[in-house]
């Protein structure tokens, strides 16, 4: 058996009309175009322009978006997720007392503390630049130290 093409043979993808609109863009900056190219922007261009005018509805609507996993296993309403649903000056709020929390008694914080701590002194350009360093390689992470009781997550302050 033969895997013959037909070249006759015509087909309908499904794209929005922002995808169609990058091929246009794509065949006109073409530096060689040929017949093909022409005969694609002279399908496309009025197709883009049909849609523009209202002259023709889609085939059909992406269905609506599903809720994120996290959503779907009820985190939307447990305390898991309070810290996600804060505005940012709320979050900044909570790294600013985490923070004055650390200075204050390092011991008394939690690993979210310690790492809003983190995250409140990289904001306010806190940290010398060793310590920039190590927070955007990830190595002054909370989570990568093996013992909470020595570790000092803002990097040897002496606080």
């Amino acid at each position: 058996m033969t895997n013959s093409i037909n070249t006759g043979a015509k087909y309908r993808p499904v794209l929005k009309r922002a995808q169609l609109a990058k091929i246009v863009a794509s065949l006109k900056a073409d530096p060689e175009p040929d017949v093909d190219t022409y005969s694609s922007l002279a399908y496309l261009v009025p197709f883009i322009a049909k849609i523009d005018m209202k002259g023709m509805k889609a085939i059909y609507n992406m269905a609506p978006e599903k809720p994120s996993l996290l959503e779907s296993l009820g985190a939307g309403a447990g305390t898991g997720s309070a810290m996600l649903q804060q505005s940012n000056a709320d979050r900044e709020r909570y790294w600013e007392e985490c923070y004055n929390k650390y200075i204050t008694d390092p011991s008394n914080c939690t690993h979210r503390q310690l790492d809003a701590a983190q995250e409140h002194m990289y904001i306010n350009e806190l940290m010398t630049e060793q310590q920039l360093q190590l927070f955007e390689s990830g190595a002054m992470c909370i989570h990568n130290s093996t013992s909470s009781v020595d570790y000092d997550p803002i990097g040897g302050l002496g606080l």
